[in-house]
């Protein structure tokens, strides 16, 4: 690929720039994959390649990867989605910075807590909102995470006396 890239016109030559960021960010997001899909060792050889290249992770992969995670989580249950994240959280430490892995773990956690609150599931919101908190400590500022905690603690009780 490279070599094709090298004959490109020299108006065009900003495009080899980018060429070493393109193939890390390449051997990321197959790494994430194979990971995702139980292929460990695997998935850790291109994430090791990443790392090689230099790249790293962008919040808005991680933003899409939540996405993913989610997606996951809705077909699989959420014990699965969170061996998954694990995974991707450790394996993913040669690619990223701590705060941006605490940042995954925590926006995974805060969406599963939004959206076991919008089903009324609230016994599930409040150890969501905890972990995301445990994850991000930036959620202790966020007044929708703050109201989410305090509804969850006070329905919760209810709920298990309904039953």
């Amino acid at each position: 690929m490279r070599s094709v890239l090298e004959q490109v016109p020299s108006e065009m030559r900003h495009i080899l720039d980018q060429y070493d960021w393109a193939v890390g960010q390449g051997y990321i997001e197959k790494g994430v994959r194979n990971i995702m899909w139980g292929q460990l060792e695997r998935g850790r050889n291109h994430l090791v390649r990443a790392a090689g290249s230099g790249a790293s992770v962008q919040r808005p992969f991680l933003n899409e990867l939540v996405a993913h995670l989610l997606n996951y989580e809705a077909e699989f249950g959420s014990e699965a989605a969170q061996n998954v994240l694990h995974n991707l959280t450790r394996e993913l430490e040669r690619v990223s910075e701590r705060d941006d892995l605490q940042y995954l773990s925590g926006l995974y956690f805060v969406n599963s807590a939004f959206r076991d609150y919008r089903k009324g599931q609230y016994k599930e919101t409040l150890p969501n909102v905890i972990k995301a908190v445990i994850s991000d400590k930036s959620y202790l500022a966020d007044r929708g995470v703050l109201a989410l905690l305090s509804r969850s603690m006070l329905k919760s009780p209810l709920q298990i006396l309904k039953k």
